[in-house]
């Protein structure tokens, strides 16, 4: 019995490390398609308003959003001094900053929570306090830290079941099932299933 209970513990913390992988290499996937698309977004505005490299603009607000709230801040300034430069007329001299600050603020506020929301099964409440909470006490590698960590926590929960109702906090329950156990339960199905 206690041989049993003991792989039964192994196999279960197997399978959640196995389901933290796979969630971390999700997240990553998402946030560099997000950061392009941002990036995109910022290249095609530049080259709208006229600022010099506009390619460059968008790679480098693709690569600065990694670091919340220090890299777009960084890059306001810089678009700032760029506007500064190279527009005589004040008012468009804040523009490219402008830009960036808008559509950092869509991506930042809307865009991502709602889509690792669905993406990581994580609600966009839980994403944004935790950014929130992890920056305030760290920085900002509390920042960059904060959904791996929430994801990890998210992980556990699954796998624990008397961690289910934080689990359930932080978004959509969804126990971790191991993939040998899937031929068992579809046989069971098929002998519950009338002929």
């Amino acid at each position: 019995v206690a041989a049993n209970r003991s792989m039964t513990a192994k196999l279960r913390a197997v399978r959640m490390f196995s389901h933290i992988e796979k969630q971390i290499g999700v997240y990553m996937l998402t946030m560099m398609t997000i950061n392009a698309c941002l990036g995109l977004c910022m290249g095609l505005a530049a080259w709208a308003l006229g600022l010099p490299s506009p390619h460059i603009w968008g790679l480098l607000a693709a690569i600065f959003n990694f670091i919340p709230f220090v890299g777009p801040a960084v890059l306001t300034a810089l678009l700032g001094l760029a506007g500064i430069v190279h527009y005589e007329e004040p008012w468009m001299a804040l523009a490219p900053a402008a830009a960036f600050m808008a559509l950092n603020f869509i991506e930042s506020n809307f865009a991502t929570p709602m889509i690792l929301g669905v993406r990581m099964r994580v609600t966009p409440l839980a994403i944004i306090v935790s950014v929130s909470l992890l920056t305030f006490l760290w920085g900002p590698l509390g920042g960059v830290l904060a959904i791996p960590l929430l994801l990890i926590l998210k992980a556990i929960c699954d796998a624990v079941p008397v961690l289910g109702p934080v689990g359930v906090l932080i978004g959509e329950l969804k126990r971790i099932e191991h993939p040998l156990s899937a031929p068992h339960a579809e046989a069971s199905s098929r002998r519950a299933r009338p002929a």
